[in-house]
């Protein structure tokens, strides 16, 4: 399988798991949200290169970096922050 089939096949599972079409340009919060799960998953999972990466979702190969160097960051903190959170109130029942 080419890597434009193993990324068309991961939009595909982001699509499903999110619910959000990370085809669509919006730049709603669980749309580029699921967009960087999308690119997270392809740079570990496929040797594509970052050009083709964003292609298939419309992007360049700058907003898979960014997305990389910024947005993921952000992501990964919040996330920490909320099972933070979860821990916290589980043990104050």
């Amino acid at each position: 399988m080419n890597n434009e089939d193993r990324l068309r096949k991961i939009v595909n599972f982001v699509t499903r798991r999110t619910g959000a079409d990370i085809l669509n340009k919006s730049r709603q919060t669980d749309v580029t949200d699921a967009r960087a799960l999308y690119y997270k998953i392809a740079l570990r999972d496929t040797r594509a290169s970052m050009n083709v990466i964003g292609e298939v979702v419309g992007k360049s190969h700058a907003t898979v970096i960014h997305t990389r160097n910024n947005v993921l960051p952000l992501i990964e903190q919040r996330l920490r922050s909320c099972i933070r959170d979860i821990g916290v109130q589980v043990l104050l029942q």
